[in-house]
């Protein structure tokens, strides 16, 4: 009966200390996750400017002209700088 008691009473405190050790770590975890909501936020929020646009509307087309020619590696590599330069 002793044994008994004495193995439960180590499960439990195992189950319990494991239990404890992982309720910082969450703690960690639901506070960074918390911060990269608010700094993603701030992100979201600042205005994108004309020049920005500028250029993803030339990444978009280059992008596209390049997928019609089915280019990979050097040759989408050489085709993009060209494209992007003659869309200045």
């Amino acid at each position: 009966m002793n044994k008994g008691l004495i193995i439960v009473g180590l499960g439990l405190s195992l189950v319990l200390g494991s239990a404890h050790a992982t309720q910082p770590a969450m703690a960690a975890v639901a506070a960074s996750a918390a911060s990269q909501s608010a700094s993603s936020d701030a992100k979201a929020a600042k205005p994108v400017s004309e020049k920005v646009m500028a250029q993803r509307a030339k990444m978009k087309a280059c992008n596209g002209q390049a997928r019609e020619k089915a280019l990979k590696g050097a040759d989408r590599k050489a085709f993009m700088k060209t494209c992007l330069s003659n869309n200045a």
